[in-house]
């Protein structure tokens, strides 16, 4: 290039070192400019759907430090080493559970989310035990929302009207 002001594209990471010149005639001079390319990019791995309450996160690093942050909206949700590209996570809600990962390097940085949706049903109850004096009663149990809930016997006998109703008769 002639221009004295230019663009440069695609530096590699790390050093790039350039030379300009000046000519008049026969006569020339130059000098050499340094660019460090401290670029950092963030991989925060890929989205999960899971069925529990606890994972493993894992980011990948190439360069420098990283920090893991929670959902400010999530505060049950905890990060065992907040330093660490590959940590287990405790107290994930059911749904959407969002972790960035922030990458620092010599001034640069960049950020990435992963999203770990969990979808294990919570607060799972089949209604308070109970003694009766007669061969049925009705049972009512947490309404699965976005899922089904079926009853099974596990012990004795029992007809349910509905094994597929969080609200039945047995």
């Amino acid at each position: 290039p002639t221009l004295y002001q230019t663009k440069v594209r695609n530096l590699d990471p790390g050093t790039n070192v350039f030379r300009w010149t000046i000519s008049n005639s026969s006569c020339s001079t130059s000098d050499i400019i340094t660019i460090t390319n401290n670029e950092v990019i963030a991989d925060a791995g890929q989205d999960r759907v899971i069925c529990d309450s606890v994972w493993n996160i894992s980011a990948n690093v190439t360069a420098g430090s990283g920090v893991w942050t929670t959902d400010p909206t999530t505060p049950s949700v905890v990060v065992a080493n907040s330093t660490s590209p590959n940590s287990g996570v405790t107290g994930l809600v059911y749904g959407d559970n969002n972790f960035t990962w922030t990458v620092s390097y010599n001034g640069c940085v960049d950020s990435d989310v992963v999203t770990i949706r969990s979808n294990l049903p919570r607060n799972v109850s089949a209604g308070a035990d109970q003694n009766i004096c007669t061969g049925s009663t009705s049972l009512t149990a947490t309404n699965p929302g976005d899922g089904t809930g079926l009853w099974t016997v596990t012990g004795g006998s029992g007809v349910f009207d509905n094994a597929t109703a969080n609200q039945t008769d047995v």
